[in-house]
């Protein structure tokens, strides 16, 4: 067995592993979300794609025979896996209605892959030989802007997506911000990667070990992130979705009308001030599910009136001020209550895990919860033996 066997074999069992990685995971997701099960059977389908591909490749020694054939089988391939994958990420974490253009786009491009392999197959001499010449590199050249246009554009949606998280919600974006940066990772090895290791195959020998890692690391953190979606981002994205729907359905008023309808009467600011502390005060914020309109929705105010309130008048996000309210409780808890452990504390105050709460503490004290408990501990133990000038009796 040579070395490119080997790589194609590794290859095949990776990716029949991740498949079936996928399929299991079905059978520990906590709250089913409809666009994680879409874009979970798309990354199944890629990875069973990939799987049926190697197996192609080694039954016919279709790679060892030929470099430009594997090239030509390899394009044909990898493409629609590229593109079910980006489709499958996109899909997860947009709220607006790109996902049918990302789509059309990726499909087009593929149209054109195979009318260049077809113009290719027919049109060259001898008629029906996979040594297609000129039309590989447009193959190959077509498969790549696609690549770097799916790129670029789901970049650009996941900024869009985390903007929302931290306009509408409180909770902690460690998972998603873990999915965005192996995405970028794992997108530009793979794409840069395969384009390469299509032309050669000493470069395709040294690159494939690095994107079959990339893709065990991006598959994990998708599962990662499909784990931690609450049933309260279902009523976000819909709400997100008819807002945007409306913005784009209705004409655009005057400015001068604009700004006063988005401008909070004092009236408006004491009745919502009247409504989060009350809110406050039966323990709200304890629920680790909160979002902006959900409370909205309790409190029985206008999403954006609360919006406003926040950033206009208050001049800080529903983020920071919910977080505030938790750190705050959690302080109280850990100074009165020595044995209150982190996930006690995590719980009764709202944040999402126990590490949350670590999060959240050292970027306000500098210090774990357990530091800032044992530092406030020794100072009130030292204010307690202050001499005073008053004589005992």
């Amino acid at each position: 067995m040579n070395i490119l066997f080997l790589t194609q074999f590794a290859c095949f069992v990776v990716s029949g592993m991740l498949a079936l990685f996928l399929i299991l995971t079905r059978f520990q997701i906590r709250w089913p979300n409809h666009r994680y099960e879409v874009s979970r059977w798309l990354m199944c389908g890629a990875m069973l794609a990939l799987t049926f591909h190697f197996v192609l490749q080694m039954a016919f020694d279709i790679r060892a025979k030929s470099d430009a054939v594997g090239a030509v089988v390899n394009i044909l391939f990898y493409a629609p896996i590229e593109y079910l994958v980006t489709y499958a990420t996109f899909n997860l974490i947009c709220y607006r209605s790109g996902r049918k253009r990302v789509g059309l786009f990726c499909l087009l491009s593929y149209a054109l892959i195979i009318i260049c392999f077809l113009m290719g197959f027919i049109g060259v001499v001898p008629k029906g030989s996979m040594h297609i010449g000129f039309w590989l590199y447009l193959m190959l050249a077509i498969f790549t802007l696609t690549i770097i246009y799916c790129i670029i554009v789901t970049f650009r949606e996941m900024q869009h997506h985390r903007k929302i998280l931290l306009d509408n919600t409180a909770e902690d974006l460690l998972p998603l911000d873990s999915f965005a940066s192996m995405s970028y990772v794992s997108m530009g090895i793979c794409g840069l990667g395969l384009m390469a290791g299509i032309i050669s195959r000493a470069i395709l020998l040294v690159i494939a070990p690095l994107v079959l890692l990339s893709l065990v690391v991006f598959i994990v953190s998708f599962v990662g992130y499909g784990f931690n979606i609450m049933p309260l981002d279902n009523m976000l994205e819909r709400q997100i979705e008819e807002e945007t729907e409306e913005e784009t359905e209705e004409e655009k008023p005057a400015e001068d009308e604009e700004e006063v309808d988005e401008c909070l009467t004092p009236e408006s600011i004491a009745k919502i001030e009247k409504l989060l502390a009350e809110w406050c005060k039966n323990g709200g914020f304890r629920d680790s599910a909160m979002n902006m309109p959900m409370l909205a929705s309790m409190i029985c105010v206008n999403r954006k009136d609360l919006s406003a309130y926040f950033e206009d008048y208050l001049q800080s996000s529903f983020r920071v001020w919910l977080s505030d309210i938790r750190f705050q409780k959690a302080q109280s808890m850990l100074r009165e209550e020595t044995r209150y452990s982190n996930e006690t504390v995590s719980i009764e105050c709202g944040f999402s895990s126990h590490a949350h709460l670590y999060k959240v503490f050292k970027a306000k004290t500098g210090m774990t919860p357990i530091q800032w408990r044992r530092f406030m501990a020794k100072k009130a133990s030292e204010n307690s033996f202050i001499p005073t000038n008053e004589t005992p009796i």
